[in-house]
């Protein structure tokens, strides 16, 4: 519905099909990025602040991250064939555990968020090469492959230096703003239209 209307709204601007192919990809390329560079802050800049703002310990951080494997490894493939068809759902949780962390007057946050990340790393990640593959033509499945993996090479080298750049700035801020990516990356995910067979 919402992706019809807004195709037929391209065409009603006179886009070629080409081009209207170029900003669904375009769409779709923005959604993966800035997700990926989300999903990455785990990697910097969330230990940081659980550190400098919620005081947590070495220790008390291992069993935060332990809970996203045991997590995995216990729910990862029953409660994927459950929620399969809402991976759209997957950069919102993202970007809301993340977001959660501005929130540091409450000390179980750490936790919450640990958990909604991992709901979302066992709902979005899985499902993506489908969702790629389901979305383009049988001939230009390599290539939306080839496409995610650039994106996602991206994001790694841009997420340090964004959240990094946002951290030194405001600590807080970083964490809004991927609340702000996961809204924006819920309405973007329903323009892309799925390929009619």
């Amino acid at each position: 519905m919402l992706q019809d209307t807004y195709i037929k709204f391209l065409k009603y601007l006179h886009f070629p099909l080409p081009y209207i192919a170029f900003i669904v990809s375009a769409i779709f390329g923005i959604i993966l990025l800035l997700n990926g560079i989300v999903l990455l802050q785990v990697r910097t800049t969330y230990i940081l602040y659980l550190h400098d703002y919620y005081h947590i310990t070495s220790k008390l951080l291992s069993y935060i991250l332990a809970t996203n494997c045991v997590m995995l490894v216990l729910f990862e493939v029953p409660f994927l064939q459950i929620v399969k068809k809402y991976a759209a759902i997957g950069p919102f949780l993202l970007c809301l555990g993340m977001a959660l962390l501005a929130f540091r007057n409450i000390s179980s946050i750490p936790f919450i968020s640990c958990v909604i990340l991992t709901i979302d790393e066992i709902l979005l990640f899985p499902t993506i090469v489908a969702i790629l593959f389901n979305r383009s033509k049988e001939r230009k499945r390599a290539t939306s492959l080839g496409f995610y993996q650039s994106i996602f090479s991206a994001a790694t080298m841009l997420a340090p230096l964004a959240g990094g750049y946002i951290y030194l700035k405001n600590p807080h801020l970083l964490w809004y703003c991927c609340g702000g990516v996961g809204l924006g990356s819920l309405l973007l995910f329903y323009l892309v239209p799925e390929r009619k067979p």
